[in-house]
C-alpha cells in the first residue's frame, strides 16, 4: 500500500506525526473493531474487512514515518560536524538505539490488546451461557 492511499484509508489530509498517526489508528481501530457488531455478522464481517485495511494502512504509514525520522536524524549528524560526539569524546550514547522506549511500549500495546480482546469474548460466551 502506498503512502497516499495509507494516508486516504485512515481519512488524513495531511502528513502527520507518529503520534498523531498511532492516535489515528487507535480512534479507526475503536470505530471498526468487528466485536462491536457481534449481534449482526454481515456488519461484523464488514468491519473486519475495515480494520484489517486500516492496519495494513497504518503499518505503512508508520514504517514511512519512522524512515522519514531516521533519515532526518541522520542528516543531522551528519551537519553538526562540532566534533561534540566524535572519537574520545564524553557524548553518552544510547546503546540501544532511537527505539529502545518503543519497543516495550509495543509490547505492552499488543498485550493489552491481547487481554482485552480475550477478556471480551470470555465475557460474550458467559453473558450467551448465563443470561
Amino acid at each position: 500500500m502506498d503512502i497516499r492511499k495509507s494516508l486516504k484509508t485512515l481519512e488524513l489530509d495531511h502528513y502527520p506525526t507518529l503520534d498523531e498517526a498511532r492516535q489515528i489508528y487507535k480512534d479507526l481501530a475503536n470505530i471498526w473493531h468487528p466485536d462491536r457488531f457481534n449481534e449482526n455478522p454481515r456488519l461484523r464481517e464488514r468491519a473486519g474487512k475495515k480494520l484489517k485495511e486500516v492496519n495494513r494502512a497504518y503499518e505503512t504509514l508508520e514504517a514511512w514515518l519512522v524512515s522519514q525520522q531516521a533519515r532526518n536524524a541522520n542528516q543531522g549528524e551528519d551537519r553538526e560536524g562540532d566534533g561534540a560526539s566524535g572519537p574520545g569524546s564524553n557524548a553518552r550514547r544510547n546503546p540501544y538505539g532511537d527505539r529502545s522506549g518503543k519497543s516495550t511500549e509495543a509490547a505492552f500495546e499488543a498485550g493489552t490488546f491481547f487481554v482485552l480482546n480475550a477478556w471480551s469474548r470470555l465475557s460474550d460466551t458467559v453473558r450467551r451461557y448465563v443470561g
